[in-house]
């Protein structure tokens, strides 16, 4: 998406389409309790965490087995469940099924969407030490001299340099216990949500989410959504900018913005520029959208900054690294601030 903005205002303009991913709010609590209560409760119930991630990774879940694949969506559907959490396997025919769910508040005005992608790479090929649907935890990474450790017991402390090792460990079965504990958390501790939250998580990311659109135009009384270049104005104006134009491109496959050549996405930025006059700065919004070659001439041609998704994250990480961006070259005006 792209967004245009002004001094008080930027112009939102060039984002693609993506999925809205943020934490719940609650109601009698303010945002800080309902964190350490997250907090609380994942330090008093550690072992039980990783007791419950490891049963998660023996679920086999590539996209391309349906039997396996179904097996995990149907354990994932009971673990929520057993959250009261309303929870429904969405079936096409011969498909890695989708799992939609919700939340509903009562006076609710806001609904907050979560997606996760369930499946993983097959599970194959001489690399792999362990069975790769037996999960084992070791004393660290591999690669730093980790070796196999046996899990702790109930009432100890969980070490963080502890790495679990099995297929999907971390891309993406990680979020579902993430998500399940804070659910946890805030039952404990009697913190009630705020907002509506829904729950969407694909079981083919992984080959290519072929069917993802099929099953959302299939199932839009679930799936329909606030547009994101609507939540991304929004956004902007509670910080205090105005927006002056806001343009997406209509993609629904992230994989999809990363094929698009840059001078497409140059272009793209470019023409909606030349209508949004008296655009101070410029938002080119989606991670994977190759537009950090379209920094340095859409800057010179327009004369205002020009900040993109990849750009933001990689001047973050120098400056948490201690190297001044200033020193990088090509990141546009941006990395020529001086952190203070």
């Amino acid at each position: 998406m792209l967004p245009i903005l002004r001094r008080r205002a930027l112009v939102a303009g060039l984002l693609c389409t993506m999925t809205l991913v943020t934490a719940t709010s609650t109601s009698a609590a303010a945002p800080q309790d309902a964190v350490a209560a997250a907090r609380a409760y994942r330090q008093a119930h550690e072992v039980e965490i990783l007791e419950a991630f490891q049963e998660l990774l023996r679920q086999p879940n590539y996209g391309g087995d349906l039997a396996a694949i179904n097996g995990a969506a149907e354990y994932i559907v009971a673990e929520f469940e057993r959250r009261d959490v309303t929870v429904e396997l969405l079936q096409l025919p011969d498909v890695p099924p989708l799992i939609y769910g919700e939340i509903l508040t009562p006076g609710a005005t806001r609904t907050l969407g979560i997606y996760v992608h369930y499946d993983g790479q097959p599970a194959t090929g001489p690399d792999w030490v362990n069975d790769p649907y037996d999960p084992v935890l070791y004393s660290d990474r591999m690669d730093r001299g980790g070796q196999p450790i046996a899990m702790p017991m109930s009432g100890e402390a969980a070490d963080p340099e502890w790495r679990i090792y099995a297929r999907s460990a971390s891309d993406d079965k990680a979020p579902l216990p993430a998500l399940l504990t804070a659910l946890d958390a805030l039952q404990s501790a009697g913190i009630e949500l705020t907002s509506n939250i829904k729950f969407l998580f694909e079981g083919e990311e992984e080959i290519g989410s072929t069917h993802l659109r099929e099953y959302i135009e299939a199932h839009r009384d679930k799936t329909r959504a606030q547009p994101v270049d609507d939540a991304l104005a929004e956004v902007l104006r509670a910080s205090g900018r105005e927006v002056i134009a806001i343009k997406g491109m209509g993609i629904l496959k992230s994989i999809d913005m990363g094929d698009l050549a840059p001078e497409t996405n140059c272009q793209f930025a470019r023409e909606m520029l030349r209508e949004a006059e008296g655009a101070e700065a410029c938002l080119l919004s989606c991670g994977n959208w190759r537009t950090l070659e379209a920094i340095a001439p859409l800057e010179e041609e327009f004369g205002i900054p020009v900040i993109t998704s990849n750009q933001t994250g990689l001047w973050h990480a120098l400056r948490m690294s201690g190297i001044a961006p200033d020193e990088v070259t090509g990141g546009g005006r941006l990395f020529e601030l001086v952190a203070p």
